[in-house]
């Protein structure tokens, strides 16, 4: 089981998730392609898709924490905002037998965040 948080420091369009690639990409979003899976701030979840996705939670903006919770075990990846849990994002075989890497994507120049991770291990 793997968590981190990452605080909104500046702006408002923001991807908050997980990726199975290290490659940077130079146009788009980590995921917009089948590598990527993303909880977006405007209150969508983001799967190999960068048009309009699936509505999920509420939106995010300047001073939330987002807080990621992947579960390899069991193949899930959560999401909290400010604490409150918002449920399954998604279900995935994929999540159990990979290594997966944490990713905020800024869409908007100058935007800001701070990543945050812990030591604990479950």
């Amino acid at each position: 089981i793997s968590y981190w948080e990452v605080k909104i420091l500046r702006g408002n369009h923001f991807k908050v998730g997980v990726t199975k690639s290290k490659v940077l990409k130079a146009n788009g979003s980590f995921s917009d392609d089948e590598n990527g899976w993303s909880y977006y701030s405007m209150g969508q979840k983001r799967h190999n898709n960068n048009d309009k996705g699936e509505e999920y939670g509420k939106p995010f903006r300047l001073e939330d924490t987002v807080e990621v919770l992947l579960d390899q075990y069991d193949g899930v990846l959560s999401f909290y905002l400010n604490g409150e849990p918002l449920g399954e994002a998604f279900q995935s075989e994929e999540f159990t037998n990979a290594p997966f890497y944490p990713f905020v994507s800024c869409l908007i120049q100058d935007e800001q965040f701070v990543l945050m991770t812990s030591d604990k291990e479950d």
